[in-house]
């Protein structure tokens, strides 16, 4: 994510940052406060104590309308703050600006009116006293300077050298072959960077990074080039390299806060926005920016709390066998009676109908659904849940097939590290006229299911599901069943620029007869891998394969001519196809399904195709 509005402040932070690879001494941190009497007291700390005073006195423009100020400079010192200008308003103090000038760093301290100070070092402090009481400039005090004196004009000759240094101090003669080489790294880095090319940079520095790992500026830059080339975790390692030397490098704390954002790592966002809020005076464009980041870390937590989601896709699509119908009915019905083809037609006249018959066709679809979520105890990671699907298929030529479906649902989940625990209950309606008055396939569905989620890590997760249902057909009784399954499952992602996976499912069902009549049991055991890879930015191709074997458990129970006889059936299917996301929250689906249904009974057999472009729209 990139924030033009704290572009400028950035980059001044990454060109100070990068100058200090050349600079002997760098200023870490800037106060000041008031100890009575109108006396301030400034405090400057260096990562190194100062040899010497620096050189400096106050300065007055030939303008009565200038401020007076004091101006310090710092030879070979850079900006390890991040930032260039402070706001103090303590008394006669207004505020300080660094400018950095070559290797040098010049410190400016803005006041309201003139004052007299003193300068002393401390250890790795520089203390500036500013002194309010006026006396205390008069005779007798050669230890105080008075800012606001003024002072003989600058040599043009030497303003004019200051001039010429270079800006960026990279190639400085003196500093060593490997200060060198880093400070080409950098420069180039620096100009990918500026010029929207993060990625570019990211790959430029990250070979370097056993080398020069502990240096500020390049771990600077690495995490920048990170960061915005969408690898936010490998930022936080540098952001937090960079802190670990310098804790109020305002810039990388920013930016290690926008790393924690974009990880999804709130808290720590949040703990990172703050301080530089509170603590680092930033710009008002950076200001602005932390806000809205802490306003989208809001929503986000609350948003975890209760979640609603919804959904809307319209399909248009061909299918060649409507009914599942086989290719010669009438010798599958004789089969199943123990009769030749010949003797069906001879002795009942048997002409198929209805449903027996081969259709093919244009459909339209429509589906909608609403999931909510709650957290109910993040302490404990228990949540609940809700939701609602509803289908519909209309066929252009065959209405006797049109149907509809609504699926409900709802449960509690547990999360626990790498475990994730579901128990849910649910209940669908599947409405069909079929061909014939007085029949339909209408049928009720409760069911009962608990699932067991675990990751290996970030790329592997294995799921266990158990499941009891009970179908309920409103007109033909006798096929209703109470069925109990088993399922287990495999999600592995490979490593690669493509993000290919593959997801393999095994699972093994066993239907009993309810409420008397035939016996319609049988059992299922059916397997299924589906691979995906994605070649073009948000655009993944899949290929999906199964099959399912389908055993009677009673002989006869489809073949009532034939004694002592199990109907087996093998499905075998095929899915191909491409989604594309070419909007925020649109998705454009086409697919084709093969289905290919092999069966000791003929009556049973068939092949089907169809081929469908959808689209959804997520809310």
């Amino acid at each position: 994510m990139k924030f033009p509005d704290k572009a400028g402040w950035i980059f001044s932070g990454l060109m100070l940052v990068a100058s200090s690879v050349y600079a002997q001494n760098s200023i870490v941190a800037l106060n000041a406060s008031d100890i009575g009497n109108g006396t301030i007291i400034i405090r400057v700390e260096f990562a190194q104590p100062l040899a010497n005073l620096p050189a400096g006195a106050g300065v007055t423009i030939n303008n009565p309308d200038t401020p007076p100020r004091i101006v310090l400079d710092f030879p070979d010192t850079a900006n390890g703050l991040g930032k260039s200008d402070q706001d103090f308003a303590m008394g006669s103090l207004r505020s300080a600006k660094i400018d950095h000038v070559g290797k040098n760093t010049r410190l400016v301290i803005n006041l309201d009116r003139m004052l007299a100070y003193n300068t002393k070092i401390d250890g790795k402090n520089l203390l500036i006293s500013l002194e309010g009481n006026a006396a205390r400039t008069g005779a007798g005090s050669d230890a105080l300077r008075l800012a606001g004196a003024k002072r003989e004009a600058p040599n043009p000759a030497e303003t004019m050298s200051q001039v010429k240094k270079p800006a960026t101090p990279f190639l400085q003669p003196g500093l060593t072959p490997a200060k060198r080489l880093m400070g080409v790294l950098l420069q180039q880095a620096t100009a990918l960077i500026r010029g929207g090319k993060p990625a570019d940079a990211y790959n430029l520095l990250e070979p370097k990074e056993a080398d020069y790992s502990g240096e500020i500026a390049f771990d600077y830059l690495l995490g920048m080039a990170a960061l915005d080339s969408g690898k936010p975790d490998r930022a936080t390692i540098a952001f937090e390299r960079v802190l670990a030397v310098n804790p109020n490098f305002a810039g990388a704390r920013l930016d290690l806060a926008r790393a924690y954002f974009a990880m999804g790592s709130d808290d720590l966002a949040k703990k990172e926005f703050e301080t530089v809020l509170n603590t680092q005076n930033p710009p008002e464009p950076a200001v602005a920016v932390i806000k809205k980041h802490l306003d989208a870390i809001e929503e986000r937590q609350q948003a975890k709390i209760q979640q609603v989601t919804a959904y809307l896709e319209t399909s248009v699509g061909h299918d060649d066998n409507i009914t599942a119908a086989t290719g010669d009915n009438t010798a599958g019905v004789a089969g199943i009676l123990g009769m030749t083809r010949a003797d069906l037609v001879s002795m009942f006249n048997y002409e198929p109908t209805g449903s027996s018959l081969h259709y093919s066709g244009m459909y339209t679809a429509v589906a909608g659904g609403v999931d909510f979520n709650r957290l109910v105890s993040e302490e404990h990671g228990v949540s609940i849940f809700a939701g609602v699907d509803v289908k519909q298929r209309v066929y252009n030529k065959v209405a006797s097939m049109n149907n509809l479906n609504m699926d409900l649902r709802a449960g509690i989940a547990l999360a626990n590290g790498d475990d994730s625990y579901r128990i849910s209950g649910s209940f669908g309606q599947y409405r069909q006229s079929g061909f014939t008055a007085g029949t339909n396939s209408f049928r009720d569905t409760a069911g009962l299911s608990a699932e067991w989620k675990h990751s290996f890590g970030d790329r592997d997760q294995m799921t266990w599901s158990l499941g009891y249902s009970e179908p309920r057909y409103l007109k033909t009784l006798s096929q209703n069943t109470r069925q109990s399954s088993l399922s287990g499952s495999w999600l592995h992602i490979f490593e690669g620029k493509m993000t290919p996976l593959i997801f393999a499912n095994a699972n093994h069902s066993i239907d009993k007869p309810a409420n008397g009549g035939s016996n319609m049991g049988r059992t299922n055991t059916g397997v299924l891998a589906h691979f995906q890879f994605t070649p073009l930015e948000k655009t993944d191709f899949f290929l999906s394969g199964g099959t399912t074997v389908r055993h009677d458990s009673t002989p006869g129970a489809r073949s009532p001519g034939l004694a002592d006889f199990y109907a087996r059936d093998e499905t075998q299917s095929l899915s191909f196809g491409v989604t594309a996301r070419p909007w925020e929250k649109w998705t454009i689906k086409g697919s084709v399904a093969l289905t290919n249904n092999r069966s000791n009974l003929s009556l049973y057999q068939y092949r089907r195709n169809d081929s469908s472009v959808s689209l959804r729209r997520d809310f």
